[in-house]
């Protein structure tokens, strides 16, 4: 609550325009605990926090504005699933292929038997 803020004072008005709208914010319509609402158990689903009534009048009609306050989570709930599984299996995917690449490259440098028997003898200067 704002520290001008006094429960039970008048409304100090203000004439922005002339258009018939009013606009204002208003405390009891919101949650305004830095704290979770103990009505949501499982912050993964849209649960209702409270019920709100905000008593007006125009002129001498008197009303009410009344709204339900819900909690809802954010849109996505987390890691994306498909993103992850892909993800792991690119790893896994460029894991093999660095061992296909070093298995070769071992076979590679291996003595051939019979290219060493036919340059038996012989010197490369």
């Amino acid at each position: 609550m704002p520290p001008n803020a006094k429960p039970g004072a008048a409304p100090d008005w203000k004439i922005v325009d002339r258009t018939g709208s009013f606009q204002w914010h208003d405390h009891r319509i919101h949650w305004m605990s830095s704290i979770m609402p103990k009505q949501v158990t499982d912050k993964s689903k849209r649960t209702k926090v409270f019920d709100w009534k905000v008593p007006m009048q125009v002129g001498a009609t008197k009303t009410n504005v009344t709204g339900t306050l819900f909690w809802q989570p954010k849109p996505g709930g987390g890691v994306p699933t498909g993103a992850l599984i892909g993800l792991v299996a690119l790893a896994v995917l460029g894991l093999g292929a660095v061992v296909v690449v070093r298995r070769r490259r071992g076979a590679l440098d291996e003595p051939d038997e019979s290219r060493e028997s036919a340059h038996a003898g012989t010197e490369a200067w």
